[in-house]
């Protein structure tokens, strides 16, 4: 009897993608499923300009469902950040800022109708 090797058990096919061209970055990621025999596609695209991370991203599944999401994310001076966040379900943006030790960020944004707003303070306890 022939030996069949498999390799982890796995049934699904994954191919990433990822290509530079000029001061674009184009990733993608496709999967095929031979259990379920579904099939999904997803593909980002960003590109810095200024100092400024503009990033646009899609996603798509042989089930019909899909998603899109746009980010903008600027570094700012003193070690801190600010983003924009767009998909679907709502709108994000939010504020990072290192002091000392300490990490903090704010977020403020609405998922599906929810609005929140969020304060987080991380102190680590360890060596840095």
């Amino acid at each position: 009897m022939k030996r069949i090797k498999y390799s982890n058990g796995s049934s699904v096919i994954n191919r990433n993608f990822y290509k530079n061209v000029g001061d674009i970055d184009i990733r993608g990621k496709g999967s095929f499923s031979s259990i379920n025999l579904t099939a999904s596609a997803e593909g980002t695209i960003s590109k810095n300009i200024k100092g400024t991370r503009f990033t646009a991203g899609a996603y798509k599944d042989s089930k019909g469902r899909s998603s899109e999401s746009f980010s903008i994310e600027k570094q700012l001076p003193n070690r801190s950040s600010v983003s924009i966040r767009k998909n679907r379900q709502g709108t994000n943006v939010s504020l990072h800022k290192d002091v000392g030790k300490m990490y903090g960020s704010l977020s403020a944004g609405s998922n599906k109708g929810n609005k929140q707003v969020l304060l987080n303070l991380t102190i680590p306890l360890g060596r840095r």
